[in-house]
């Protein structure tokens, strides 16, 4: 073999990790910048939701990715579908504490959504790769793609589209969006 010749090792494979069995058992959650209104509004954010056994989606706009809008997209999702066993997240600063150590009460630091799912009881889930959140990964991607072209400019007429569209994405979530959220 000449020295210009590389070896290549060989990786392990990631698997695809099982789908929960139960709804609710676990959501897969993230915050998505992008110009969703494609320079004719403002730049904001999509907190997106996938339950990962079920597939039904939520997202909702807000102005920035950080602890309120998480907090509040958390409770309108749990308003609409209960509050879930997990969730899964990736490592924003907004889900996961970057402090080390221990605090004065000998537990880890948390971040403030950490602490408020922890008092819910809902497990948090931190991934350590976008292709880990796979379904919301790809549930942005397609919505960056479709519904660009149908958003309006504001961030409130964003949310009421997303109302009439992503229950429509996912048929099998449409009854339960519509039961609680329209008051059909």
């Amino acid at each position: 073999m000449g020295e210009w010749e590389k070896i290549r090792k060989s990786r392990e494979h990631r698997r695809w990790r099982e789908r929960k069995g139960n709804k609710g058992a676990m959501i897969q959650m993230d915050g998505s910048n992008h110009d969703w209104f494609e320079g004719r509004g403002p730049k904001c954010v999509l907190m997106g939701y996938v339950d990962d056994a079920a597939s039904t989606v939520y997202g909702r706009f807000y102005e920035y990715e950080g602890t309120m809008p998480a907090m509040d997209s958390f409770w309108r999702y749990i308003k609409i579908n209960g509050i879930p066993l997990s969730l899964y997240v990736d490592r924003h600063t907004t889900y996961k504490s970057t402090a080390k150590g221990l605090d004065e009460s000998g537990c880890e630091f948390l971040s403030e959504f950490e602490r408020a799912l922890k008092e819910m009881g809902v497990e948090l889930l931190h991934a350590y790769s976008p292709q880990a959140k796979g379904r919301v990964e790809r549930l942005f991607r397609t919505l960056q793609d479709r519904v660009v072209k149908e958003m309006r400019k504001t961030i409130e007429e964003g949310n009421n589209f997303l109302e009439e569209y992503l229950p429509e994405l996912c048929p099998s979530g449409k009854r339960a969006w519509n039961k609680k959220v329209m008051g059909v």
